[in-house]
């Protein structure tokens, strides 16, 4: 179940994410090990950009217990993820990279569809806000997620990072990975402020508040997410840590700013 924390960071990240106009063909999905229900399933939440399951029971003429079931599995599998909206559950595609992946584990006679997804992957069409918008994988894809939101240090420009919470089994190594990260930020002479779990002050805590350039505030752990949002000048980082980590890093100045006034509440609030 979603915090109300991440619930409300995600309905931010929801409000600034673009649509797609390419079609999915469920039977391709199939190959890659889903049933014909989860593929059908997968390509309504793409086509809808998320969907209660009624709604998804409705798209394809099913009962509601069937679509529950294969949009659970999509979820188990980790092709889409769940949010609490008021008492309705709403179920959202993983991105399609993701779907890429398990393709690219597949023999070549699959390429045609790998071409197809890849395709779709492109075609998002810009918002008034003018979003750009990338997805990044593995730790490898990680740290060239940070390096580009970082980039080149700017004057008076603050690093944010906030709702830090990590999954226990790949706690040591995000552990090493970000004590990296921040020793480059040091060397740039970039001042942040980071929003971290309670239950984390004797870990990441301590190793921030010995570092020189930043604050450290605490925030209640039902408000900490696997998500964790980093803002620097008018680049937005959403990264989830699981196993293999994934990022979005987004860029546009009405996103960044809407993390900026969300993280100061934050950082004001009296917990």
């Amino acid at each position: 179940m979603y915090a109300s924390g991440e619930k409300r960071i995600f309905l931010l990240v929801v409000q600034y994410c673009t649509t797609v106009s390419y079609k999915l063909n469920p039977s391709a999905l199939k190959e890659i090990g889903l049933t014909e229900g989860e593929a059908r399933a997968y390509c309504s939440l793409v086509e809808k950009q998320g969907a209660s399951a009624p709604e998804v029971s409705r798209l394809l003429g099913t009962q509601k217990s069937a679509a529950y079931f294969c949009l659970e599995r999509l979820v188990a599998k980790g092709l889409a993820s769940q949010l609490l909206v008021g008492k309705v559950r709403r179920f959202y595609p993983a991105p399609v990279q993701n779907v890429v992946e398990k393709i690219g584990e597949k023999t070549a006679s699959l390429e045609k569809t790998r071409v197809d997804l890849l395709e779709f992957a492109k075609t998002f069409v810009p918002g008034k806000s003018s979003v750009s918008a990338r997805l990044f994988q593995g730790w490898k894809g990680m740290e060239s997620a940070f390096q580009d939101l970082l980039g080149e240090a700017e004057k008076n420009q603050e690093y944010l990072i906030f709702s830090i919470n990590v999954p226990e089994p790949m706690f040591p190594r995000f552990r090493r990975f970000i004590k990296r990260l921040h020793k480059q930020r040091i060397e740039m002479k970039i001042p942040s402020r980071v929003l971290v779990s309670k239950e984390l002050r004797k870990t990441l805590g301590m190793d921030r508040e010995k570092e020189p350039f930043i604050k450290v505030k605490y925030l209640p752990s039902e408000l900490a997410a696997p998500s964790v949002i980093n803002v620097y000048r008018d680049k937005t980082l959403i990264a989830i840590w699981s196993e293999e980590p994934n990022g979005l890093l987004i860029e546009s100045k009405t996103t960044a700013d809407s993390f900026k006034n969300y993280f100061q509440l934050l950082w004001n609030s009296k917990f």
